[in-house]
Parts: C-alpha cells; structure tokens; sequence
C-alpha cells in the first residue's frame, strides 16, 4: 500500500501532519499492543516523540551517537541511554518498535541499506521512519558532526527497501517530509 501526497488538510502544522501520517501508516503504534521502543538519535533540544511513547506506557530505549547528547540524557535520568552509531552498533536485544525519526537523512546512501537492515535485526514488530523528501542540506547542527545531513531520499527509496510510505509537501521544500514504516512478518 502506497500513499502519495495524501492531503492531511484537516490538520493544521507540520508536527501534527506528521504524527497523522505515522498514525496512518501505523495505526495500531499506540494501541498497548506495544511495549518497548527503540528512539534512534535524541538530542538535548528533540525528541518529540517520547512524551507520547510515554503516556503509551513504552519503555524507551534511545541509541545515540553524540557523547554530549548521551551525557545530557543520561542526566534526565528517564530513559535506557545506549551510546552508539546505528549503521553499526551490534543489538543485543529487540524493541517492539524502533523509530528512527529525521535520522536516515544523516547517513549516506551507500550505508542506508545495511543501517536499516541492522536496526530492523532488532525489531519485532514495526520499524518507523522519518525523512526529509529530497534535498535540505544541514550542516554540523550545534557542533554535532552527526547532525549533517549527507543522504537525500525520495519515497522510492524506502519503497524499494520494503517500506509503505507518506509524504508531506514537496520534494526539495523545507518542511516537506517522509513516513516510512515497515512491519515484521
């Protein structure tokens, strides 16, 4: 199943668009079907999803790479804190659901493939994901080397990886975004 431009109309900023489309694609996510998920790449500033993982009862888990960012979290004492690179970290557990948002737009598209399909290795039920459509060039955010953005994707990308997707706005366009979800047969 593809959706394409789906008009999301009836809601009106780009957070609650996006939280449509995953609630589209994974309609289930937040039914208590659930328990664990695995948030790929939180920093100080982001990670807008955890309160809902959290009033859904998720335990979370966050993998991220930046050591300034691990220390930061850690400190909030919340959450598991791994620290490591998705494209290589070596999963010694499963999460129900990994939800990796704004995230696959930071590795090239030669690693994409082998990162998804290591993160998927630690799925049991649904892999969630979020982009950019096409280009939004981003540098060094905050001085976080990971935060540059080197991989610009197009929903065909995902598709061809095994992934239903949903797309806002239009390609190239600040803004614009990707939901691409995977469930585990």
């Amino acid at each position: 199943m593809l959706i394409f431009n789906k008009s999301l109309e009836s809601f009106d900023s780009a957070p609650y668009d996006r939280m449509a489309s995953i609630c589209l694609l994974a309609p289930d996510l937040f039914s208590g079907k659930y328990k664990t998920v695995l948030n790929v790449g939180a920093s100080m500033n982001r990670f807008h999803y955890s309160k809902l993982f959290e009033d859904a009862g998720f335990e979370i888990t966050v993998l991220e790479a930046y050591k300034p960012n691990v220390d930061f979290l850690k400190s909030l004492n919340k959450w598991n804190i791994i620290e490591g690179d998705v494209s290589k970290y070596k999963f010694n557990k499963k999460f129900d659901v990994t939800f990796w948002w704004h995230g696959p737009e930071h590795v090239t598209s030669d690693v994409l493939p082998s990162a998804l399909e290591n993160l998927e290795s630690a799925t049991n039920y649904i892999t969630i994901l979020g982009s950019p459509y096409g280009k939004y060039e981003q540098g060094a955010y905050g001085g976080n080397p990971y935060e540059v953005h080197c991989g610009h994707y197009t929903p065909d990308v995902f598709e061809l990886l095994g992934y239903t997707y949903l797309t806002i706005g239009e390609k190239d366009v600040p803004g614009s975004n990707i939901t691409s979800v995977k469930y585990r047969k």
